[in-house]
């Protein structure tokens, strides 16, 4: 989450006027409230995205709990939230496509929360990968995996985005190749993870710096957003194009050069994904 240490400038000790006071509960609503409704909301998105993939069940015939054995696991810190899907298959008879069907429900939740968040002012970024990974405690996971991640995120996003490895778009291209996953590998199990492998990849597209980022006012997207009831969708759009183009301005009168720059690259997103109303 980008934004929280911020929030608290000027804030040192508890509030000793009706000032101060308003101060420091303004400064609790913008953190820890959304942080809390951060939480709970993305891992929503992704069950429900897990749980509604009737594409993917009719064509690897099979029932609605099995696409619904995703492992996700999470764990959370202060403004930093770990989420990941365990890849290696454990046992015959299960479809593969339930760990595929893992990775989809990550891209969309991230995608469609940093829509939602930047409507309610909030930005955040992303690092997703493919690794190798230890579950030190229950929930989290330790090792290159993390690390991976933790750089895209760190270094290479630079603006609110989410940042995709070469790693996962190498192993995302041999799902979509049918590239067996293990030696007792069901025909049908494959044809399915090369159905979820080529609409993961179609999620992800190259930004003007030539990095893979997931593509959240793409097609694939759009597709989604568009069942939305009602006006919903355009609203939330409609919001979050304000609310970036607003920063932008905002940081560029303050000639912050930092912020404005890293706006200014999310409005160039914004614009170069019109959306028909």
């Amino acid at each position: 989450m980008l934004g929280q240490k911020e929030a608290y400038n000027g804030i040192k000790d508890i509030p000793t006027n009706e000032e101060e006071e308003k101060a420091l509960n303004a400064a609790h609503v913008f953190t820890v409230e959304f942080i809390k409704k951060f939480r709970g909301s993305i891992i929503e998105i992704f069950e429900y995205y897990c749980s509604s993939r009737k594409d993917t069940k009719s064509s690897v015939g099979s029932s609605e709990e099995d696409l619904k054995r995703v492992k996700l696991k999470y764990s959370h810190f202060s403004d930093y939230v770990q989420m990941y899907v365990p890849l290696y298959h454990e046992k015959d008879g299960d479809y593969y496509v339930s760990c595929v069907n893992g990775i989809l429900g990550i891209l969309m939740a991230c995608g469609g929360m940093l829509l939602i968040s930047l409507a309610e002012k909030h930005a955040f970024r992303v690092g997703i990968d493919v690794g190798i990974g230890v579950n030190i405690e229950e929930n989290e996971v330790y090792g290159p995996a993390l690390f991976n991640a933790y750089l895209l995120e760190s270094r290479i996003s630079q603006y609110p985005r989410i940042v995709v490895g070469d790693t996962l778009i190498d192993y995302l291209s041999k799902l979509k190749q049918g590239e067996r996953q293990f030696a007792s590998q069901e025909t049908i199990d494959i044809e399915a993870c090369k159905l979820i492998g080529t609409k993961c990849l179609n999620m992800i597209s190259i930004d003007g710096d030539g990095i893979p980022i997931v593509d959240y006012l793409g097609a694939e997207f759009i597709k989604l957003y568009k069942t939305f009831p009602g006006d919903l969708f355009n609203e939330v759009y409609e919001k979050a194009k304000q609310y970036v183009e607003n920063e932008y301005r905002i940081h560029k009168e303050k000639r912050n050069i930092k912020l404005a720059l890293r706006y200014e690259r999310l409005s160039n997103y914004f614009k170069s994904r019109p959306i028909d109303s």
